[in-house]
């Protein structure tokens, strides 16, 4: 338990560090006549998009990490099982 929460810390604060560095406040519009617009997020929603892109990452780890442990220790389960054997 105490590795998935490791995990889950670990890859919200890589993602929201990573995030913050790729994702632009900044957004380029460019309408039916050919204009173009830039338009600035605030930094409330901003960080908001950048704390749901971060929770949703998180819990796409942790599943896979969860998925990937379940699986192993499923493949140890059915090697010790004595009344199964492949001839």
């Amino acid at each position: 338990m105490k590795k998935f929460i490791n995990l889950s810390m670990s890859s919200f604060f890589i993602s929201l560090i990573l995030l913050s560095v790729w994702l632009d406040r900044e957004t380029l519009t460019i309408d039916t006549n050919g204009l173009s617009s830039l338009s600035t997020m605030s930094y409330s929603s901003y960080f908001y998009m950048l704390l749901q892109y971060s929770i949703g990452i998180t819990i796409l780890v942790v599943m896979i990490r969860f998925l990937l442990s379940w699986i192993k220790k499923k493949g140890k389960e059915d090697n010790k099982h004595p009344l199964r054997t492949y001839h």
